[in-house]
């Protein structure tokens, strides 16, 4: 759980807090009473550099294991999913003590492939949205001229049919890949946020690795 600091509106009309922290570390409550636990609590003055390194990076060690690793971003309009995951379209252009979660995955790979001389290895990367029940490509500039479908195989796995996924080779392709399709989400003005993402985005990385 990530409690964000207030924003600017907020700040003006002199909002109050309305967590706090419970009997331990990984803990708030909410109101007087209401106590809620979790693994990681990150209060508002917490680093991007903390929040990867302790929830992230472990996941990411496992999927250069060779294992499916997912960070799954959830909350209302606002609460910083954007800025905590980096999915910005500007994500090149911020300091880099304010690079999200994705940017510093895709920094790791390519830091960890590049220094293993063992092995050969190759990147593809798709970008998803899911909007008004309607599945579009963003890294296809022109989406909607041919149909997406998710099939469920006969092993039980479900696929995606009719979606890009482009080669990559370096770590600012695959940033270009993640920018160029976040310009590309369906946005729109709420009481939150003058630019809010209005769909779920889906941002996958495959890695293929061959050699010792």
């Amino acid at each position: 759980l990530r409690v964000r600091p207030f924003n600017s509106s907020e700040k003006a009309i002199g909002a109050q807090r309305c967590v706090q922290t419970g009997g331990s570390a990984n803990q708030i409550v909410i109101g007087k009473d209401r106590a809620f636990t979790f693994d990681h609590v990150y209060w508002e003055h917490s680093f991007q550099e903390h929040i990867y390194s302790s929830s992230v990076q472990p996941l990411v060690r496992s999927f250069l294991e060779g294992y499916n690793a997912t960070i799954l971003a959830y909350g209302q309009t606002g609460s910083g999913k954007t800025f905590t995951m980096g999915t910005a379209a500007s994500s090149t252009h911020v300091r880099e003590q304010d690079l999200g979660i994705l940017p510093r995955v895709i920094k790791e790979i390519f830091n960890t492939m590049s220094s293993n001389q063992q092995c050969e290895f190759s990147v593809r990367c798709s970008f998803l949205e899911i909007h008004n029940e309607d599945i579009v490509d963003l890294l296809d500039p022109s989406p909607h001229e041919k149909p997406i479908s998710i099939r469920e195989s006969t092993q039980g796995g479900i696929t995606v049919v009719g979606v890009e996924e482009q080669v990559v080779g370096t770590y600012e392709e695959l940033i270009a890949c993640l920018e160029d399709g976040s310009l590309r989400r369906a946005t729109g003005s709420t009481n939150m946020n003058a630019h809010s993402s209005r769909s779920h985005a889906i941002f996958s990385i495959f890695l293929i690795l061959s050699g010792t």
